[in-house]
């Protein structure tokens, strides 16, 4: 399994250089304007775009509130991205490419593979993360002096893998999605409604008070992109939820592969 763990990482280096190095370049496009633009920022109003209160950007005046609006709030929904092409990719697009069928000759039962592939999607994007993060920090301190903050170089660690759970349950789902459609094209428009949904519900229920009783349905109420979380992080249930979520996926994606008819292009109940 270790070998086959090793081989998923290996073909997914440059993957996860590119991603964090362009997940850097976005916080450098957003944080490191900061500076010459903390004015402007101050007299943005937001109370005039109901949509921005409803995605949780409440505050451009400060650097803190500034932060949360743009990278911490884009930061999931950019590596969701990737945690969706990479989750279909991992069983469907085997099978559109023909190599599932040679990794089932191996020695290994179906669930140890699918349990290969869910760990190599987990440890990707925490790589990818700890990569942006570093990335992140040095940005920070190159404009630390330029700024009124309370917050600190080191704190950034934590704000950037508050990302993770939210990005890894779109990747579980992906998975599993991977395992029942037919093929990758299937899976990755199936996936990309499911975050979709999830991020325009979220979005939709914050706007209006009729329905902000369904907001816990949808994954993005689960993490925190509100200024607050430079002082309270990721709430510690908030990750408890997306982190079952995901493993509730993951186990679901086992159960289908362990029943999937591979090379036929069906729906795995067929």
């Amino acid at each position: 399994m270790f070998s086959l763990f090793w081989h998923e990482l290996l073909t997914r280096r440059w993957a996860m250089i590119g991603w964090a190095i362009g997940l850097t370049s976005f916080g450098f496009i957003y944080l490191g304007i900061y500076p010459s633009m903390a004015d402007q920022m101050s007299a943005f109003d937001l109370s005039a775009i109901p949509m921005y209160e409803a995605m949780g950007v409440t505050d451009m005046a400060s650097f803190e509130g500034y932060a949360a609006g743009t990278f911490v709030n884009f930061l999931p929904i950019l590596l969701s991205i990737y945690a969706i092409t990479t989750g279909t990719a991992a069983l469907a697009g085997e099978e559109d490419d023909g190599t599932l069928e040679l990794l089932v000759t191996l020695p290994l039962s179906r669930w140890q593979i699918g349990l290969v592939k869910a760990l190599a999607i987990i440890v990707t994007l925490l790589i990818i993360l700890l990569g942006t993060s570093i990335g992140i920090m040095a940005i920070f301190a190159s404009i630390q002096g330029e700024i009124v903050t309370e917050i600190q170089t080191a704190d950034w660690l934590l704000i950037t893998l508050a990302a993770w759970p939210l990005a890894l349950a779109f990747g579980m789902a992906s998975l599993l999605l991977g395992a029942i459609a037919p093929n990758r094209r299937t899976a990755g428009a199936l996936a990309t409604v499911f975050f979709l949904a999830n991020y325009f519900g979220h979005a939709v229920t914050g706007m209006a008070t009729a329905y902000e009783g369904w907001r816990p349905w949808f994954l993005f109420h689960y993490y925190n992109n509100t200024r607050t979380v430079f002082t309270d992080g990721l709430a510690g249930g908030d990750a408890a939820v997306l982190l079952v979520v995901a493993l509730l996926f993951g186990a679901l994606a086992l159960f289908a592969f362990q029943r999937r008819n591979l090379m036929v292009g069906v729906w795995v109940w067929r």
